[in-house]
């Protein structure tokens, strides 16, 4: 969504092996890098539900998640395919 904007580079983490010991804490650091902050309207106390096409590690919904309860959501439910 356009409401979402990357303050920072969003690097790709197709280049991290699953085999990797350090898998999800690289994974987890390229969203911070990236720097991601939500900019629409007023989601306090909002029930937000995420969908992603595709599911490997949860860390894409996680993090937005957690984007979204710091601004205000109240429950955020994730839905991958």
């Amino acid at each position: 969504t356009s409401q979402f904007v990357f303050n920072g580079t969003k690097n790709s983490a197709k280049t991290i092996q699953d085999e990797d010991p350090q898998y999800l804490d690289k994974k987890w650091a390229i969203w911070e890098e990236a720097d991601v902050s939500f900019q629409g309207q007023n989601i306090d106390k909002a029930k937000i539900l995420l969908v992603d096409d595709n599911y490997q590690s949860g860390i894409s919904l996680q993090y937005i998640a957690m984007t979204l309860q710091q601004k205000g959501a109240y429950q955020v439910y994730g839905l991958s395919m």
